[in-house]
Formats: structure tokens, C-alpha cells, sequence
């Protein structure tokens, strides 16, 4: 029904991890532990029948549906590699605006929020 890619980093405690067997998603953890390995890369292909699964708005697709998707196997991850840029937090999402558009060419993202 999805996949998401997945970024190898060498501190998962920010991030929480995910646990992967043959590509197929078999768990989440969350934050806290300080290991290295995989985590969430915030980008997902899905199915558009994923929608039909939104019970109720507002909805967060981690918690209220990518679980429900682990157990029934049919959540897929693919590690990538390459610039990642988390910008969860203010620090990060400013460094963004400079950053991005320096790895890639073209105009600043949006200046604040």
C-alpha cells in the first residue's frame, strides 16, 4: 500500500527508528534510544486508497495509519541515500532556506513561518 525512504543516520534518538526486514516495514520505535539506524525520511509513495482510511481529521499518517499498515505487511521501505535535511526543528528549518537552495539551485524556500 506504501512506501516510504529511509535514512541511515548514526543517532536515531531525535528521529525514533524503523525496523526494516526485506525492505518490508516491520516496526517504529520511538524516540530515546541512541543507536545508529534507520528512520523515517519523510517521503512516502502511497496508494491513493490509503485516504479511505483516515477515520477522523485531523489525522497524523505516522500514527494513525502507518501502524494499522506494519501489521497487516503492507508497509515497504527503501533506504536512500544522498542530502537530508530534517527541519523539525526552527534551527534546522531556517538553515533550510540558505542550505536547500544552495544543494539545488533556484530561489530560498519560504523565509519563516
Amino acid at each position: 500500500m506504501g512506501c516510504l525512504a529511509l535514512r541511515r543516520v548514526l543517532d536515531v534518538a531525535r528521529y525514533g527508528s524503523v525496523a526494516v526486514t526485506d525492505q518490508k516495514i516491520t516496526r517504529f520505535a520511538e524516540k530515546g534510544a541512541f543507536d545508529p539506524g534507520l528512520i523515517n525520511g519523510g517521503i512516502y509513495w502511497l496508494k491513493k486508497e490509503i485516504l479511505s482510511r483516515i477515520q477522523e481529521l485531523p489525522c497524523s499518517i505516522e500514527t494513525d495509519i502507518f501502524p494499522g499498515l506494519v501489521q497487516q505487511g503492507r508497509l515497504w521501505g527503501t533506504e536512500m541515500e544522498g542530502y537530508f535535511l530534517d527541519i523539525g526543528i526552527p534551527e534546522d528549518y531556517q538553515r533550510a532556506q540558505t542550505e536547500i537552495p544552495a544543494q539545488f539551485g533556484g530561489a530560498p524556500a519560504l523565509a519563516s513561518l
